[in-house]
C-alpha cells in the first residue's frame, strides 16, 4: 500500500492470495445489480450461473481453500457473458430464441458483469500465485460494465473496497 498527499493507491495484485479473491467476489457483488437492470428477462439458468460464480468465490475467499465447482461456475459466468452479446453484436448466430438485453449498450452491461463474476471464480481456483491477474481483470470487467451502464458513482465504491481489502491486510502482516 503506497500512501502519497493522503491518497492511498493500491494494486489488486498487492492484496494476498483469498484477499485477492474476496475483492474480485466484492466487484462482482457490487456490479450484478447492473446485471439484473441491463437483462431484467434473462432466463434463470443465465442468471443462476453468474450468482453462482460469484457465491463459489465468496465461500472460497471465506473459507481460504477453493470450492468445488468453481471451473463450471466461472465456465458458465463465460457462456453468459457471450450469450449477452449474441443477439446484437453477432446476430447471424443467433441459436434460439430467449430474451437478449434491449439493447447493445445493455448486451455490453450484461456481458462485463458476467465477466466479472467469471474472473472472481477463476481467482478463487487459481493457485497463490497465480490470482493476480484473475483479479485484475475482475476489476477491469467490474469498471467497464459501471461505464457502460452510465453508473460513474460506483468507481469510487469499488475504489473505496479496495483501499480497505489493503488496509485489512496491512493489519493483519
Amino acid at each position: 500500500m503506497l500512501v502519497e498527499n493522503n491518497a492511498v493507491q493500491v494494486e489488486p495484485e498487492q492484496l494476498p492470495h483469498w484477499g485477492r479473491v474476496a475483492f474480485a467476489a466484492g466487484c462482482a457483488r457490487r456490479v450484478q445489480p447492473l446485471f439484473a437492470e441491463a437483462w431484467p428477462d434473462a432466463i434463470h439458468d443465465r442468471v443462476a450461473a453468474v450468482e453462482r460464480a460469484i457465491a463459489l468465490a465468496e465461500q472460497s475467499a471465506a473459507e481460504q481453500q477453493a470450492s468445488g465447482g468453481l471451473k463450471e461456475a466461472l465456465i458458465g459466468a463465460l457462456r453468459v457473458a457471450g450469450r449477452a452479446l449474441i443477439r446484437h453484436h453477432y446476430p447471424a448466430i443467433v441459436e434460439r430464441e430467449e430474451p437478449a438485453p434491449a439493447d447493445p449498450q445493455a448486451a455490453l452491461v450484461a456481458s462485463f458483469t458476467a465477466k466479472v463474476a467469471e474472473k472472481a471464480a477463476e481467482a478463487a481456483a487459481a493457485a497463490p500465485g497465480d490470482s493476480g491477474r484473475p483479479v485484475r481483470e475482475a476489476y477491469q470487467f467490474a469498471l467497464d460494465a459501471i461505464r457502460a451502464a452510465g453508473r460513474s458513482e460506483l468507481m469510487e465504491v469499488l475504489e473505496a473496497d479496495l483501499v480497505a481489502a489493503a488496509r485489512k491486510a496491512h493489519r493483519k502482516q
